[in-house]
């Protein structure tokens, strides 16, 4: 049987955390889709994009998986290999803004309205003789 509690008292806490910022100019939600199944990371998303829009504040939204909010965002920050960029979701999630960060090519591909991102293959799985410490892999495993 799957625990659902935790997720139910996440999602029901997100509505008592944002009339809290009533008052305030901006939010901020430090990963708040992180536990959540996919009708429940949209319906979060929903709700804390209605807030904004109704209340007139901006929005801090630290995730991993930009996915759930794209259509929702106007500007990104992304930290990635100790340097950062800032712009719009298209200026910053592109295969050669994303190879800079992080120094190693990255593929940028979207599909139906979603981001992926692919970087390159680990150096030392593709070849375990150039590796400072070797891959060890279970018998009958590729």
């Amino acid at each position: 049987m799957r625990n659902t509690r935790s997720k139910r008292s996440s999602y029901a806490a997100l509505p008592a955390a944002i009339a809290s910022a009533r008052p305030a100019s901006e939010a901020s939600a430090a990963e708040p889709l992180l536990s959540l199944d996919l009708t429940h990371q949209r319906a979060v998303s929903e709700l804390i994009d209605r807030q904004r829009r109704e209340r007139d504040f901006g929005v801090l939204f630290v995730t991993h998986d930009i996915n759930p909010i794209l259509d929702m965002v106007d500007r990104v920050l992304y930290l990635a290999g100790g340097g950062f960029r800032i712009g719009t979701p298209s200026e910053v999630l592109r295969s050669e803004v994303l190879s800079e960060l992080y120094g190693s090519h990255v593929d940028v591909i979207r599909t139906h309205g979603r981001v992926i991102v692919v970087g390159a293959p680990d150096v030392a799985a593709e070849h375990p003789e150039h590796a400072e410490h070797p891959v060890h892999r279970l018998e009958g495993l590729p």
